[in-house]
């Protein structure tokens, strides 16, 4: 180091080397490699990256056991017990008809009438006979103790009254069957046969069909038909049928389906509304064995992916987790898991399509979608 003098007559000043241009390059890089480690550890970088860090929005549902009644499902078709023609048991023409199509009569009510001049003038002749025969019987009832009339005309005259008698009964049976009456309580149909017509025994004057109640018939599967027996409750539902209706299992088959294998049911279904008719197809479900704890979800949770069954859910980290499932029947707009998920699992119903594992979720309530033809306690 040298001592230099000032040209201005001042004091002598030291003066520094200069530094060489590679010595002054390594020191500018370690001073910003520093810097930057200095950054990168502090509190405040790491929240700001995290908070950039993307979140995909989803619904979730948190499961919990809820009591849950086992039910079969089958597609049943409703029959009417008694449908049948009406038609008269005599020839004639008819002279009346009495009932408008559509209506429910009751049994007994008369349907039509067949002109009955011929069965009447016939009723009349037999019941002359039988008044007179019965005439005669009791004349000789008051003789034959006094021995006014031999035992033999007393037994003859009273023979006699039984064959008149027997002659008025048909006579009377053939005047009723004049008027053609409903066999039991029903529905009665179009007319088949016209006012003034000519009608013989055995053709249809209409039909009437019983209504109240009604029979359905559907079948189980061969694993199911342990599970089922007279007298459990089914519950039938519809297209444009307001709510269930409810019914009791009054027979089952005594075979299975040779090709089929599946077990023949009949239930009774109460119709006294006449809401239901014979033809219908309609959803039986069989509610059978007491209710269980069972897990459900919606089922628009569910993500079929190839031959796998997958719903994905909140993990505890509050990132995506996808699950394999086991599903067990399903109910309206939920489905029943078997197996892969636990009470507590937070199962995500909307947003699935957005989500891989490990993305970071912002979780809102379950949002059920609305279906006015569901009942409440269907979704």
């Amino acid at each position: 180091m040298t001592g230099l003098r000032d040209d201005r007559g001042g004091a002598a000043r030291t003066s520094v080397p200069a530094l060489a241009p590679g010595l002054a390059m390594a020191l500018g890089l370690a001073t910003a490699l520093s810097l930057a480690l200095a950054l990168a550890g502090s509190p405040g970088e790491a929240a700001y990256a995290a908070a950039a860090e993307q979140r995909v929005t989803v619904q979730a549902i948190t499961l919990e056991a809820v009591p849950l009644q086992r039910r079969l499902s089958a597609i049943g078709t409703l029959e009417s017990p008694a449908d049948t023609a009406i038609t008269p048991a005599v020839a004639g023409r008819i002279i009346a008809i009495d009932f408008s199509p559509g209506s429910v009569v009751a049994e007994g009510t008369i349907l039509a009438r067949l002109d009955d001049t011929t069965a009447s003038a016939a009723f009349k002749a037999a019941a002359a006979e039988q008044a007179n025969a019965l005439a005669v019987f009791q004349h000789d009832e008051k003789l034959l103790p006094l021995g006014g009339v031999s035992a033999e005309q007393a037994l003859s005259d009273a023979s006699a009254l039984d064959t008149a008698e027997a002659d008025l009964a048909k006579a009377k049976a053939l005047l009723d069957e004049t008027q053609i009456k409903a066999p039991f309580t029903g529905a009665i149909g179009f007319p088949e046969a016209s006012l003034g017509a000519l009608i013989e025994p055995g053709q249809a004057i209409a039909r009437i069909v019983k209504l109240d109640p009604l029979l359905v018939r559907f079948s189980l599967s061969q694993q199911d038909m342990g599970a089922v027996h007279v007298g459990e409750r089914v519950e039938l539902t519809a297209p444009g049928l307001a709510g269930r209706v409810g019914g009791q299992i009054t027979a089952l088959g005594q075979t299975l389906d040779p090709e089929l294998h599946t077990l023949r049911v009949e239930a009774a279904v109460p119709n006294g509304a006449s809401h239901l008719k014979p033809g219908m197809f309609v959803d039986v479900e069989v509610v059978v064995g007491g209710a269980e704890k069972a897990l459900l979800i919606p089922a628009q949770a569910v993500v079929p992916m190839g031959g796998a069954t997958l719903v994905w859910c909140v993990g505890p980290d509050g990132r995506a987790v996808r699950k394999s499932v086991t599903l067990g029947r399903y109910r309206q707009t939920m489905v029943e898991v078997m197996a892969g998920l636990k009470p507590g699992d937070r199962v995500i119903t909307a947003g699935q399509q957005r989500l891989e594992a490990g993305v970071a979720l912002r979780v809102t309530p379950y949002e059920p979608v609305a279906n006015p033809e569901l009942s409440p306690a269907d979704h």
